[in-house]
């Protein structure tokens, strides 16, 4: 009875450490950093869609980018993640789905994250390369392959497995990827 009585007085909480209320107080740091911290994503964001967002756009829809060539543009994107991940992510996910119907962007961009080190790009670059294997463009599926390629991992494999691509010889590219993967991640 106790026990009930503890629960109906503290809003349905069997414990109500002392720490919420000092969260739940305008004044204090933690609160505040967490203010300071959104508000200072939100502003790099707009920084990012303001100052790089056209340069970067313009660039790939522009240029043919070298595949395994660090362009001077990808260097900065880089900065960007490593200066803050999280907008960078959200931004560039924007930016990816507004431009997803032009062929020749979405290849710039998938050799640009193929080229990325897959931990900094954690689970971004996964989903939209996985993506990519769905676009009209034959051409953007085979990049979107060899990022899985060049990251070589079980999750490339994993997406991989469960797409059927066509044309043939895209399927037959897919398979050989498969293939080399299983290999040498020992997965057979």
């Amino acid at each position: 009875m106790q026990l009930q009585t503890r629960l109906i007085n503290s809003d349905n909480y069997l414990y109500s450490p002392p720490v919420l209320d000092i969260i739940k107080n305008e004044d204090n740091t933690v609160s505040s950093f967490f203010r300071s911290k959104a508000r200072s994503n939100a502003e790099f964001r707009k920084h990012l869609v303001e100052k790089f967002e056209p340069i970067f756009v313009s660039t790939l829809k522009s240029q043919e980018l070298e595949i395994d060539y660090r362009n001077q543009i990808e260097i900065l994107l880089e900065e960007l993640f490593q200066e803050n991940q999280l907008a960078t992510k959200d931004w560039l996910n924007d930016v990816y789905v507004e431009h997803f119907q032009d062929s020749r962007f979405l290849i710039n961009i998938l050799k640009i994250i193929g080229n990325f080190d897959k931990e900094l790009l954690s689970s971004f670059g996964i989903v939209p390369s996985g993506a990519a294997l769905s676009h009209k463009s034959a051409e953007v599926k085979e990049m979107a392959i060899r990022v899985f390629e060049n990251w070589n991992t079980i999750e490339s494999y994993t997406f991989l497995k469960n797409c059927s691509l066509t044309p043939d010889w895209l399927e037959d590219y897919k398979n050989q990827v498969l293939f080399n993967i299983e290999e040498e991640l020992c997965l057979i």
